[in-house]
């Protein structure tokens, strides 16, 4: 598996992946022949992006990992003010530029072809960013980066791969914690689902994803989003613990628009697909069902392979 900063990104990040992990163990999948391909990620609008200036020199090895801006898959409102700064293995660099999906195929293309000293040691990037940057941006300001000082060239290669398909348990049923968006209230005006569990004292709310737990369960919540982003989200969990195979997860629901998305469960790995609600809450897999709408199918698509056509260990400076 590849190296990634899921370790050392803020609590509530990292417990949204394991949280949302848990989803994806111990399900008995059905077998279905299709699903629609996956679209390789898009230049940003308005030509280029980069930062301003850029220092990058390899650290010792056995560095730790950090940043200080999240390297994942999350949508965010947040920006970068400022300063970017990391220390991280290339691989991780590359993955947030290119958006490369969390599943095992890419990670062992790109693993394999990458060349001995890009896995010796992290590189430190330390960039200045002029104004506020979004997420995305930032995104194409590293992969810019990366084609400019590593001299980074790739190419997507698609090839029919097994993928688990995120579906609907009933067609046209959401569940209640699965709503349209309503374009027209705040994030924070939206009214909040009833999925029989209230947080004594909710965080802050903001359009994009997030989780906390509290009283021993996981409350996840995804605003403003696509089911795409949501099937992306569940891949970057599933690949972190490994209840999938590290298999792709796509979206096969059909449904199109942005989404309001809630869950609550009891934080509990392992807990086996017929393990209903108790006492303590529901589990994971009974919530998704319950409370989503939604399941997960095997099947085989078409899936876009990055593959590096060339490389450069840079020049530090």
């Amino acid at each position: 598996m590849l190296r990634n900063l899921t370790a050392n990104v803020s609590m509530p990040r990292a417990w949204f992946l394991f949280a949302l992990a848990t989803l994806l163990v111990s399900t008995v999948f059905g077998q279905t022949p299709a699903t629609p391909a996956i679209a390789p990620p898009q230049t940003a609008a308005g030509g280029k992006q980069e930062f301003e200036v850029a220092s990058v020199r390899q650290s010792l090895p056995g560095g730790i990992t950090k940043t200080n801006f999240g390297l994942d898959l999350f949508e965010d409102t947040g920006r970068l003010h400022g300063m970017f700064s990391a220390n991280t293995y290339l691989n991780a660099y590359i993955q947030f530029a290119y958006k490369l999906p969390a599943c095992r195929e890419q990670a062992e293309m790109l693993e394999s072809q990458l060349p001995a000293w890009a896995n010796a040691a992290p590189f430190e990037i330390k960039a200045r960013a002029e104004g506020n940057p979004t997420k995305e941006q930032v995104r194409q300001m590293m992969r810019s980066l990366l084609e400019d000082r590593f001299k980074l060239r790739m190419r997507v290669e698609t090839r029919q791969l097994p993928v688990y398909a995120l579906v609907m348990v009933e067609p046209g049923k959401l569940g209640p914690g699965l709503r349209p968006h309503d374009a027209g209230t705040t994030c924070a005006e939206r009214s909040q689902p009833n999925l029989g569990a209230t947080p004594n004292e909710k965080p802050p709310v903001f359009c994009g994803d997030d989780i906390w737990h509290e009283g021993g369960l996981v409350h996840a919540r995804m605003l403003n989003t696509t089911m795409a982003h949501i099937a992306e989200m569940f891949t970057e969990a599933g690949d972190i613990q490994g209840d999938t195979g590290q298999q792709l997860i796509v979206d096969g629901t059909g449904l199109t628009g942005r989404f309001d998305l809630d869950l609550v469960f009891r934080q509990e790995a392992n807990a086996g697909v017929n393990a209903g609600p108790d006492s303590g809450g529901q589990t994971a897999i009974e919530a998704m069902k319950k409370q989503l709408g939604l399941k997960l199918e095997k099947r085989m698509a078409p899936v876009p392979l990055y593959m590096i056509d060339h490389i450069d260990r840079p020049t530090e400076n």
